[in-house]
């Protein structure tokens, strides 16, 4: 909700945005003929736009886009919005958006799903299914099975930036929501209504653009008047997870065991420490029973040294997850960071409200009691809350309001959804915050093997050469290569 929640005005400086609910003022929105598109100049129509008598037009609030109009039986299924450029088409989205996640208007709509064609554009060479696409966009989403079951919208934001073919004439009709196709043939038969007919549809554009829709595939058109970076990056640029990622050395330990030497001691003594010494645990299996166990660890403590790779680890966590590649029990993973739970020390929520708070998406989920949820907490180093387990009260209603360190020690201590699995990422300074009796299984990043550090320069640096004289370079200074046992 926080991408919707905070926007900029004007020229902001860096860092500096505006609460959408502090400044929005209601937009003049009106309802015109089906495919008609004026042509004109824009800086025409503004002017045309702000000399024409509002009595002349059908006024629409922003809450009632998509309910019927007066005289209409049933509600649009397919809305454009037109307007000049910077007339606040977007913020119309975003308000849209923020009030239907925080109660206000639409309460029927159980999943609001905002795409960008800016977004869509990047895909245009891909495949994939409608369930694939709003993976990609929406992991939280991933335990829904059947959207045809949910009021669903999509929200389709600049369609005068679209870069694909948009080939409504040619395109093939496509019903099926987890087969695979282009991304425009998915969208053409969503606007359409071949694919998921139970979806409401809502696009934005400038008014050249619009005719890309055929009038047939459009209800209602109204005009409105008023990825991961590494080390030291530049602005804009990130790097595929996937390309680079080395896998860690995950061993477990002793719960309640706190090592409170100094961490680049730490540093120096595992990257001698040999790894048979230790039980290695893959990243894939740190939920699955250890041998020995019949049953998986519930709550899950993972240590180490700052910069050794824990943020990294859940992120690699959570994108397997998502493409598919592993825990397929698993039905939605919910990734938080202290940092953020900071922010919230003196709000209250219940546990439902929270997750709405952070996963807009999730919306429509009443009973997270059916699923096998994956709560992941990173960074209890950086938590500003009291945590208080001994004096906090027993909470297990998940409606029910409360301040987040509630929420939070009543999650972790297994009263509150005590179906849902915990992973907590710390420095092991901090790792005394959580009671032993509350962690299942405690285990500590050793960060790279010897063979491991020279697999990340290798994939780092894809020349052979250059990688080969890094890794020899490296080698010869001991210093430089313990500290590359930090990722």
């Amino acid at each position: 909700m926080q991408k919707f929640r905070r926007v900029f005005e004007g020229i902001a400086k860096a860092g500096q945005s505006t609460d959408l609910n502090d400044f929005y003022t209601e937009l003049f929105i009106t309802e015109r003929v089906s495919g008609e598109v004026n042509k004109e100049h824009e800086v025409r129509l503004i002017e045309t736009a702000s000399r024409k008598p509002a009595k002349e037009e059908t006024p629409i609030k922003l809450e009632d886009i998509f309910k019927p109009l007066p005289g209409q039986d049933q509600p649009s299924r397919t809305i454009m919005t037109t307007g000049v450029a910077g007339i606040g088409k977007t913020i119309l989205t975003h308000k849209f958006t923020l009030d239907w996640a925080e109660g206000k208007a639409n309460h029927d709509i159980h999943f609001t799903l905002p795409f960008t064609f800016r977004e869509l554009n990047l895909l245009k060479e891909k495949e994939f299914s409608l369930m694939e696409l709003l993976h990609h966009f929406f992991i939280q989403t991933k335990g829904i099975r059947r959207y045809d079951r949910f009021q669903v919208v999509f929200i389709l934001d600049g369609l005068d930036e679209c870069r694909l073919p948009l080939d409504f004439q040619n395109n093939p009709i496509w019903t099926d929501v987890t087969k695979s196709t282009s991304v425009d043939v998915l969208l053409t038969n969503l606007i359409r209504g071949d694919l998921l007919p139970s979806a409401r549809i809502w696009i934005t554009t400038r008014p050249a653009a619009a005719n890309q829709i055929p009038a047939e595939c459009v209800d209602m058109v109204t005009e409105k008047f008023r990825r991961v970076f590494e080390g030291i990056a530049k602005a804009g640029q990130s790097t595929d997870l996937n390309d680079f990622y080395t896998e860690l050395f995950i061993t477990q330990r002793v719960s309640g065991e706190v090592n409170k030497e100094h961490e680049v001691r730490l540093i120096e003594t595992a990257s001698r420490k040999p790894a048979k010494e230790e039980t290695p645990i893959k990243l894939e299996d740190i939920f699955k029973p250890l041998p020995g166990q019949d049953q998986p660890s519930r709550t899950i403590l993972t240590t180490g040294v700052a910069g050794i790779g824990k943020t990294i680890l859940t992120h690699k966590f959570t994108l397997d997850w998502a493409e598919g590649k592993a825990n397929h029990d698993i039905h939605f993973t919910l990734p938080f960071t202290f940092r953020e739970l900071n922010l919230l020390k003196e709000k209250e929520f219940s546990l439902m409200e929270l997750l709405h708070h952070f996963f807009i998406q999730t919306k429509g989920i009443l009973r997270y009691d059916l699923f096998q949820v994956v709560f992941i907490l990173d960074g209890l180093d950086e938590c500003r809350l009291p945590l208080d387990f001994q004096n906090n009260p027993i909470w297990t209603d998940v409606l029910k309001s409360t301040s987040v360190d509630v929420l939070l020690t009543n999650l972790i201590r297994g009263d509150l959804l005590p179906s849902a699995r915990i992973w907590i990422t710390t420095r092991p300074a901090a790792a005394n915050q959580i009671p032993a009796e509350c962690v299942s299984m405690v285990t500590e990043v050793r960060g790279f093997t010897d063979p491991q550090k020279e697999e990340y320069f290798r994939k780092r640096f894809r020349e052979d050469t250059l990688a080969s004289k890094i890794i020899s370079h490296i080698k010869r200074s001991r210093s430089l290569h313990i500290m590359c046992h930090i990722p």
